[in-house]
Protein backbone atom coordinates (compact mmCIF):
# COMPACT_ATOMS: atom_id res chain seq x y z
CA UNK A 1 0.00 0.00 0.00
CA UNK A 2 1.57 3.20 -1.01
CA UNK A 3 1.83 6.45 1.46
CA UNK A 4 -1.20 7.92 -0.87
CA UNK A 5 -3.38 5.50 -0.14
CA UNK A 6 -2.59 5.13 3.53
CA UNK A 7 -5.70 5.29 6.51
CA UNK A 8 -4.90 9.21 6.95
CA UNK A 9 -5.27 9.91 3.23
CA UNK A 10 -8.38 7.66 2.70
CA UNK A 11 -10.68 8.67 5.96
CA UNK A 12 -11.90 11.91 7.22
CA UNK A 13 -10.04 13.15 9.73
CA UNK A 14 -13.08 11.95 12.19
CA UNK A 15 -12.79 8.59 11.08
CA UNK A 16 -8.97 8.24 11.22
CA UNK A 17 -8.89 10.36 14.67
CA UNK A 18 -11.63 7.77 16.17
CA UNK A 19 -9.60 4.93 15.14
CA UNK A 20 -6.24 6.16 16.11
CA UNK A 21 -8.12 6.66 20.22
CA UNK A 22 -8.77 2.72 20.21
CA UNK A 23 -5.31 2.01 19.45
CA UNK A 24 -4.26 1.70 23.64
CA UNK A 25 -0.58 2.97 24.84
CA UNK A 26 2.10 2.53 24.47
CA UNK A 27 1.11 0.43 20.96
CA UNK A 28 0.13 4.02 20.17
CA UNK A 29 3.27 4.91 19.92
CA UNK A 30 4.54 2.39 17.45
CA UNK A 31 1.16 3.42 15.25
CA UNK A 32 2.55 6.80 14.90
CA UNK A 33 5.94 5.73 12.79
CA UNK A 34 3.64 3.43 10.34
CA UNK A 35 3.80 6.42 7.70
CA UNK A 36 3.81 10.46 7.43
CA UNK A 37 -0.13 10.37 7.56
CA UNK A 38 -0.92 8.56 10.32
CA UNK A 39 2.27 10.59 12.00
CA UNK A 40 0.32 14.08 11.09
CA UNK A 41 -2.59 12.96 12.81
CA UNK A 42 -1.03 13.49 16.24
CA UNK A 43 0.13 16.75 15.08
CA UNK A 44 -1.55 20.49 16.64
CA UNK A 45 -3.36 21.80 13.93
CA UNK A 46 -6.36 22.68 14.14
CA UNK A 47 -7.65 20.24 11.78
CA UNK A 48 -7.06 17.76 13.97
CA UNK A 49 -8.50 19.26 16.81
CA UNK A 50 -11.36 16.35 16.85
CA UNK A 51 -8.65 13.85 16.91
CA UNK A 52 -7.08 14.63 20.25
CA UNK A 53 -10.67 15.44 21.93
CA UNK A 54 -11.07 11.40 21.34
CA UNK A 55 -7.76 10.59 22.29
CA UNK A 56 -8.17 12.55 25.40
CA UNK A 57 -11.34 10.51 25.95
CA UNK A 58 -9.87 7.45 25.75
CA UNK A 59 -6.10 7.79 27.26
CA UNK A 60 -8.31 9.17 30.43
CA UNK A 61 -8.65 5.53 31.21
CA UNK A 62 -4.56 4.42 30.22
CA UNK A 63 -2.48 2.99 33.38
CA UNK A 64 -0.30 4.95 35.21
CA UNK A 65 3.66 3.94 34.82
CA UNK A 66 5.09 4.48 38.20
CA UNK A 67 7.74 4.39 38.99
CA UNK A 68 9.74 5.92 36.09
CA UNK A 69 13.61 6.15 35.91
CA UNK A 70 15.72 7.39 33.34
CA UNK A 71 17.95 4.78 32.03
CA UNK A 72 21.76 4.76 31.02
CA UNK A 73 20.55 4.70 27.30
CA UNK A 74 18.11 8.52 27.48
CA UNK A 75 15.08 5.99 28.21
CA UNK A 76 12.13 6.63 30.08
CA UNK A 77 11.49 3.42 31.64
CA UNK A 78 8.32 2.47 33.75
CA UNK A 79 6.88 -0.12 35.84
CA UNK A 80 3.47 -1.57 33.66
CA UNK A 81 1.24 -2.78 36.30
CA UNK A 82 -0.98 -3.98 34.41
CA UNK A 83 1.74 -6.57 32.85
CA UNK A 84 3.79 -6.83 35.95
CA UNK A 85 6.61 -5.64 34.21
CA UNK A 86 9.46 -3.00 33.54
CA UNK A 87 8.48 -0.91 30.39
CA UNK A 88 10.70 0.98 28.17
CA UNK A 89 8.49 4.27 27.01
CA UNK A 90 10.14 7.17 25.23
CA UNK A 91 13.95 7.88 24.33
CA UNK A 92 15.28 11.25 24.60
CA UNK A 93 17.63 11.10 22.16
CA UNK A 94 15.54 13.65 20.42
CA UNK A 95 15.91 16.44 23.28
CA UNK A 96 18.42 18.85 23.42
CA UNK A 97 22.25 18.63 24.45
CA UNK A 98 20.85 14.76 24.95
CA UNK A 99 24.61 14.48 25.14
CA UNK A 100 23.94 15.50 29.21
CA UNK A 101 21.24 13.63 29.95
CA UNK A 102 24.02 12.15 32.29
CA UNK A 103 24.12 15.13 33.79
CA UNK A 104 20.40 16.01 33.77
CA UNK A 105 19.35 13.34 35.94
CA UNK A 106 21.54 14.26 39.05
CA UNK A 107 19.79 17.81 38.81
CA UNK A 108 16.71 18.12 40.21
CA UNK A 109 14.01 17.26 37.96
CA UNK A 110 10.13 16.13 38.26
CA UNK A 111 7.25 15.14 35.97
CA UNK A 112 3.39 16.06 35.59
CA UNK A 113 1.61 13.53 32.79
CA UNK A 114 3.64 13.70 29.60
CA UNK A 115 5.87 16.85 30.92
CA UNK A 116 9.19 16.38 32.26
CA UNK A 117 11.05 19.68 33.52
CA UNK A 118 14.61 19.70 34.46
CA UNK A 119 17.91 21.14 34.97
CA UNK A 120 20.09 20.20 31.59
CA UNK A 121 22.60 21.79 31.56
CA UNK A 122 24.54 24.86 33.56
CA UNK A 123 26.94 27.38 32.66
CA UNK A 124 29.49 27.47 35.06
CA UNK A 125 32.61 29.74 35.79
CA UNK A 126 35.85 27.86 36.27
CA UNK A 127 36.24 31.09 39.15
CA UNK A 128 36.10 29.57 42.37
CA UNK A 129 33.53 30.98 43.93
CA UNK A 130 31.44 32.68 40.98
CA UNK A 131 27.72 31.68 41.12
CA UNK A 132 26.81 28.54 38.49
CA UNK A 133 23.42 29.61 36.51
CA UNK A 134 21.44 26.73 35.45
CA UNK A 135 18.72 26.95 32.58
CA UNK A 136 15.34 25.11 32.92
CA UNK A 137 14.26 23.05 30.03
CA UNK A 138 10.38 21.19 29.94
CA UNK A 139 9.82 18.06 27.01
CA UNK A 140 6.29 16.63 26.20
CA UNK A 141 8.05 13.51 26.19
CA UNK A 142 4.89 12.24 23.59
CA UNK A 143 5.31 14.78 20.94
CA UNK A 144 8.58 15.60 21.95
CA UNK A 145 8.49 19.16 21.82
CA UNK A 146 10.76 20.86 24.10
CA UNK A 147 11.83 24.24 24.72
CA UNK A 148 14.54 26.04 27.25
CA UNK A 149 12.57 28.46 29.23
CA UNK A 150 13.01 32.33 29.70
CA UNK A 151 15.58 33.30 31.71
CA UNK A 152 14.60 33.21 35.75
CA UNK A 153 15.07 36.82 37.66
CA UNK A 154 17.89 34.82 39.95
CA UNK A 155 19.64 32.16 37.43
CA UNK A 156 21.37 30.31 40.68
CA UNK A 157 21.36 26.47 40.35
CA UNK A 158 17.78 25.37 41.49
CA UNK A 159 17.04 23.18 44.64
CA UNK A 160 13.72 21.70 43.72
CA UNK A 161 12.30 21.46 40.37
CA UNK A 162 8.26 20.89 40.00
CA UNK A 163 6.13 21.03 37.01
CA UNK A 164 2.32 20.69 37.34
CA UNK A 165 -1.01 21.25 34.50
CA UNK A 166 -2.36 24.04 35.62
CA UNK A 167 -4.94 23.66 32.72
CA UNK A 168 -6.17 23.01 29.66
CA UNK A 169 -2.93 22.68 27.83
CA UNK A 170 -0.99 24.93 30.32
CA UNK A 171 1.48 24.41 33.16
CA UNK A 172 3.02 25.49 35.79
CA UNK A 173 7.50 25.19 36.89
CA UNK A 174 8.01 26.20 40.18
CA UNK A 175 11.76 26.85 41.47
CA UNK A 176 13.36 26.28 44.75
CA UNK A 177 16.88 28.21 45.29
CA UNK A 178 18.77 29.03 48.43
CA UNK A 179 21.46 31.64 47.02
CA UNK A 180 23.86 33.40 49.22
CA UNK A 181 24.27 36.79 48.12
CA UNK A 182 27.22 39.20 50.01
CA UNK A 183 24.76 41.16 51.90
CA UNK A 184 24.05 38.05 53.64
CA UNK A 185 27.23 36.11 54.18
CA UNK A 186 28.28 38.23 57.65
CA UNK A 187 24.54 38.02 58.85
CA UNK A 188 22.56 35.16 60.94
CA UNK A 189 20.18 35.29 57.79
CA UNK A 190 19.09 32.17 55.37
CA UNK A 191 17.82 33.76 51.83
CA UNK A 192 14.93 31.36 49.73
CA UNK A 193 13.94 32.09 46.44
CA UNK A 194 10.22 30.58 44.92
CA UNK A 195 10.28 31.48 41.55
CA UNK A 196 6.98 30.31 39.34
CA UNK A 197 6.55 30.17 35.43
CA UNK A 198 2.82 30.41 34.24
CA UNK A 199 3.27 28.93 30.45
CA UNK A 200 0.27 31.17 29.78
CA UNK A 201 1.74 34.22 30.06
CA UNK A 202 5.66 33.24 29.36
CA UNK A 203 7.04 35.38 32.21
CA UNK A 204 8.56 34.23 35.89
CA UNK A 205 7.39 35.83 39.56
CA UNK A 206 9.97 35.87 42.03
CA UNK A 207 9.43 35.68 45.87
CA UNK A 208 12.44 35.92 48.09
CA UNK A 209 12.34 34.71 51.75
CA UNK A 210 15.03 35.47 54.23
CA UNK A 211 14.95 33.63 57.35
CA UNK A 212 16.23 34.45 60.94
CA UNK A 213 17.65 31.69 63.24
CA UNK A 214 17.91 29.38 59.76
CA UNK A 215 21.85 28.73 59.41
CA UNK A 216 21.22 25.28 60.52
CA UNK A 217 18.31 24.11 58.24
CA UNK A 218 19.59 21.57 56.18
CA UNK A 219 17.61 21.66 52.97
CA UNK A 220 15.51 17.75 52.40
CA UNK A 221 12.78 17.56 49.73
CA UNK A 222 10.03 19.67 48.22
CA UNK A 223 6.53 18.84 46.38
CA UNK A 224 3.65 20.46 45.15
CA UNK A 225 0.51 19.95 46.63
CA UNK A 226 -2.26 19.98 42.91
CA UNK A 227 -5.23 19.93 45.42
CA UNK A 228 -4.27 23.37 47.87
CA UNK A 229 -2.06 24.81 45.28
CA UNK A 230 1.30 24.99 47.89
CA UNK A 231 4.39 24.43 47.55
CA UNK A 232 6.33 22.84 50.62
CA UNK A 233 9.61 22.50 51.20
CA UNK A 234 11.56 20.63 54.17
CA UNK A 235 14.77 21.18 55.85
CA UNK A 236 16.42 19.05 59.11
CA UNK A 237 16.59 21.37 61.32
CA UNK A 238 19.73 20.62 63.17
CA UNK A 239 20.40 23.20 66.35
CA UNK A 240 17.01 22.31 67.42
CA UNK A 241 17.29 18.09 67.34
CA UNK A 242 20.84 18.86 69.23
CA UNK A 243 18.65 20.55 71.68
CA UNK A 244 16.03 18.75 72.64
CA UNK A 245 17.34 15.54 70.94
CA UNK A 246 14.43 14.20 69.14
CA UNK A 247 14.26 14.83 64.98
CA UNK A 248 13.66 17.88 64.58
CA UNK A 249 12.36 19.41 60.99
CA UNK A 250 10.94 23.18 59.76
CA UNK A 251 8.52 22.84 57.07
CA UNK A 252 8.61 25.96 54.95
CA UNK A 253 4.94 26.55 53.13
CA UNK A 254 4.32 28.55 49.74
CA UNK A 255 0.50 29.31 48.48
CA UNK A 256 0.60 29.77 45.11
CA UNK A 257 -2.48 31.80 45.35
CA UNK A 258 -1.77 34.14 47.88
CA UNK A 259 1.30 34.25 47.52
CA UNK A 260 2.41 34.08 51.66
CA UNK A 261 4.50 31.60 53.07
CA UNK A 262 4.35 29.77 56.37
CA UNK A 263 7.21 28.51 58.65
CA UNK A 264 6.20 25.48 60.74
CA UNK A 265 8.17 23.65 63.08
CA UNK A 266 7.86 19.56 62.92
CA UNK A 267 9.01 17.17 65.50
CA UNK A 268 8.90 12.91 65.23
CA UNK A 269 9.81 12.03 68.98
CA UNK A 270 9.75 8.71 68.43
CA UNK A 271 13.02 9.11 66.36
CA UNK A 272 15.93 10.21 68.86
CA UNK A 273 18.06 12.46 67.31
CA UNK A 274 21.67 10.83 68.94
CA UNK A 275 20.25 7.69 66.48
CA UNK A 276 18.48 9.51 63.59
CA UNK A 277 20.64 8.77 60.98
CA UNK A 278 17.91 8.80 58.11
CA UNK A 279 16.72 9.59 54.90
CA UNK A 280 13.83 12.10 54.22
CA UNK A 281 11.94 12.81 51.59
CA UNK A 282 8.26 14.44 50.66
CA UNK A 283 5.38 12.89 48.71
CA UNK A 284 1.92 14.00 47.45
CA UNK A 285 -0.43 11.06 48.07
CA UNK A 286 -4.18 11.25 47.73
CA UNK A 287 -4.18 14.73 48.41
CA UNK A 288 -1.83 14.54 51.87
CA UNK A 289 1.21 16.03 52.52
CA UNK A 290 3.16 12.29 53.39
CA UNK A 291 6.83 12.77 55.23
CA UNK A 292 8.56 9.57 54.87
CA UNK A 293 11.65 8.56 56.72
CA UNK A 294 13.84 5.81 55.86
CA UNK A 295 16.28 4.60 58.21
CA UNK A 296 20.06 4.47 57.02
CA UNK A 297 21.22 1.14 56.91
CA UNK A 298 24.18 2.12 59.26
CA UNK A 299 22.39 1.60 61.67
CA UNK A 300 21.36 -2.10 61.18
CA UNK A 301 23.99 -2.71 59.11
CA UNK A 302 24.93 -5.89 61.98
CA UNK A 303 22.75 -5.01 63.89
CA UNK A 304 24.56 -2.40 66.11
CA UNK A 305 24.75 1.24 65.68
CA UNK A 306 27.48 2.93 64.00
CA UNK A 307 30.10 3.78 66.58
CA UNK A 308 31.47 6.96 64.34
CA UNK A 309 32.55 10.39 64.37
CA UNK A 310 30.74 11.24 61.48
CA UNK A 311 27.30 12.89 62.11
CA UNK A 312 24.34 12.66 59.99
CA UNK A 313 24.08 16.02 58.84
CA UNK A 314 27.92 15.53 57.55
CA UNK A 315 27.74 15.72 53.42
CA UNK A 316 30.43 12.48 53.71
CA UNK A 317 27.65 10.64 55.36
CA UNK A 318 25.54 9.50 52.15
CA UNK A 319 29.03 8.80 50.87
CA UNK A 320 29.61 6.31 53.61
CA UNK A 321 25.77 4.99 53.19
CA UNK A 322 26.49 4.43 49.69
CA UNK A 323 29.00 1.50 50.31
CA UNK A 324 27.17 -0.44 53.08
CA UNK A 325 25.32 -3.69 51.78
CA UNK A 326 22.24 -2.63 50.53
CA UNK A 327 19.69 -3.68 53.25
CA UNK A 328 15.79 -2.32 54.06
CA UNK A 329 15.36 -3.32 58.21
CA UNK A 330 11.81 -4.48 58.86
CA UNK A 331 10.01 -1.72 60.58
CA UNK A 332 13.04 1.13 58.87
CA UNK A 333 10.24 3.32 57.52
CA UNK A 334 7.80 5.80 59.10
CA UNK A 335 5.36 7.23 57.39
CA UNK A 336 3.64 10.19 58.56
CA UNK A 337 0.51 12.25 57.36
CA UNK A 338 1.14 16.29 57.95
CA UNK A 339 -2.02 17.60 59.02
CA UNK A 340 -3.23 20.86 57.77
CA UNK A 341 -5.25 22.29 60.46
CA UNK A 342 -2.89 20.94 63.56
CA UNK A 343 0.28 21.66 61.81
CA UNK A 344 1.53 18.47 63.37
CA UNK A 345 2.68 14.77 62.33
CA UNK A 346 0.48 12.01 61.95
CA UNK A 347 2.14 8.66 61.92
CA UNK A 348 0.35 5.95 59.38
CA UNK A 349 2.77 3.03 59.28
CA UNK A 350 5.91 1.65 60.56
CA UNK A 351 7.44 -1.02 58.22
CA UNK A 352 8.26 -3.24 56.10
CA UNK A 353 6.82 -6.09 58.14
CA UNK A 354 10.22 -7.86 57.07
CA UNK A 355 13.66 -7.21 56.26
CA UNK A 356 13.55 -6.78 51.96
CA UNK A 357 17.56 -7.62 51.04
CA UNK A 358 19.26 -6.31 48.53
CA UNK A 359 17.30 -2.64 49.28
CA UNK A 360 17.89 0.82 49.73
CA UNK A 361 15.48 3.53 49.19
CA UNK A 362 16.46 7.08 49.10
CA UNK A 363 14.38 8.30 46.11
CA UNK A 364 10.30 8.73 46.56
CA UNK A 365 7.37 9.09 44.56
CA UNK A 366 3.48 8.27 44.63
CA UNK A 367 0.60 7.54 42.65
CA UNK A 368 -2.92 7.61 43.67
CA UNK A 369 -2.50 5.86 47.55
CA UNK A 370 0.77 4.25 47.09
CA UNK A 371 3.95 4.90 48.11
CA UNK A 372 7.23 4.40 45.82
CA UNK A 373 10.40 3.83 48.03
CA UNK A 374 13.18 3.40 45.23
CA UNK A 375 16.74 3.80 44.74
CA UNK A 376 19.22 4.77 42.11
CA UNK A 377 21.32 1.76 43.10
CA UNK A 378 21.45 -1.03 40.09
CA UNK A 379 19.09 -3.99 41.06
CA UNK A 380 17.25 -2.69 44.05
CA UNK A 381 13.41 -3.97 44.71
CA UNK A 382 11.29 -0.81 44.88
CA UNK A 383 9.44 -1.34 47.59
CA UNK A 384 5.72 -0.11 48.26
CA UNK A 385 2.98 1.24 50.89
CA UNK A 386 -0.31 1.45 49.84
CA UNK A 387 -2.32 3.91 52.48
CA UNK A 388 -6.28 2.58 51.47
CA UNK A 389 -5.12 -0.98 52.11
CA UNK A 390 -2.31 -0.58 54.47
CA UNK A 391 -0.45 -3.08 52.94
CA UNK A 392 3.58 -3.33 52.24
CA UNK A 393 4.74 -4.95 48.88
CA UNK A 394 7.70 -4.98 46.66
CA UNK A 395 8.27 -4.59 43.09
CA UNK A 396 10.99 -6.57 41.15
CA UNK A 397 14.34 -4.44 40.11
CA UNK A 398 15.40 -3.07 36.83
CA UNK A 399 19.10 -3.28 36.44
CA UNK A 400 18.59 -0.01 33.62
CA UNK A 401 18.77 2.41 36.35
CA UNK A 402 20.48 5.93 36.34
CA UNK A 403 21.16 7.69 39.55
CA UNK A 404 18.55 10.34 39.44
CA UNK A 405 14.70 11.25 39.56
CA UNK A 406 12.29 8.75 40.04
CA UNK A 407 8.29 9.92 38.99
CA UNK A 408 4.95 9.22 37.97
CA UNK A 409 4.18 9.20 34.60
CA UNK A 410 0.00 9.41 34.10
CA UNK A 411 -0.18 9.10 29.64
CA UNK A 412 -3.21 10.24 30.29
CA UNK A 413 -3.01 13.77 31.53
CA UNK A 414 -2.81 15.98 28.54
CA UNK A 415 -0.67 14.27 26.70
CA UNK A 416 -0.75 17.11 23.54
CA UNK A 417 0.05 19.92 26.08
CA UNK A 418 2.10 21.85 24.50
CA UNK A 419 5.81 23.36 25.96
Amino acid sequence: MTEANTLGQRLPDEVAGKIISMVPFPHLLKARVLSRPWSSEFSASPVNLTFQCQVKTVCSKWETYCPVYISRDCWLTGYDHVNDRWQKMFRLSYFADARKIPRFIRYPASMSGALLCGVVNSDCSPVHGTSCHTNIFVTNVITKDWKKLPSRPDMEKPDAVQIHASGECSYTVMVLSHPDPPELKEQSLRLITFQIYESTHRTWTLMELKLHDSILLVYQDAIYNKSNHKFYALYRDVLRSLRTDIAAFELIVYDNVSGCSTRIQLSVPSIRHIDAAYTTGLVECDGDVILVLVTDPMIYSDGDSFDGAIPPWDPMWGVICAFLPSRLPASSVLILKFDQETHGLIPLALGPPCTVNDAYCDRFTSNNSCIYLASSKHNSPVVIYDMREKEWSALSPTCDVCSGNIFSFQPGLDPFAVV
